[in-house]
């Protein structure tokens, strides 16, 4: 019982990383130069890695449903489930 807690969940995570990854997607901004800095410098690096795991996150949501249709007898039905209930909620 505890394993299906465990797995909902993990679906119902989709939403908190999508928001997450959609947040940290790297934008092109105009470089302002004023003499003083407005914010605390960042490591481009770092938001860029976080990015890149949120949106991974995301994607193995989405490949686990994509192998469920490929392998499973009634795999096309339950995906389309567990997509409606929580990925599209």
């Amino acid at each position: 019982m505890d394993e299906i807690k465990i797995i909902r969940q993990w679906f119902k995570d989709y939403h908190k990383w999508k928001i997450k990854a959609a947040r940290l997607k790297p934008r092109q901004r105009a470089i302002q130069i004023t003499g003083l800095p407005k914010s605390k410098p960042t490591d481009p690096d770092s938001k860029m890695i976080q990015y890149t795991n949120a949106t991974n996150e995301c994607q193995q949501r989405l490949d686990l449903l994509k192998m469920m249709v490929d392998t499973e007898e009634n795999g096309k039905l339950y995906a389309d489930i567990i997509e409606k209930r929580y990925l599209r909620r």
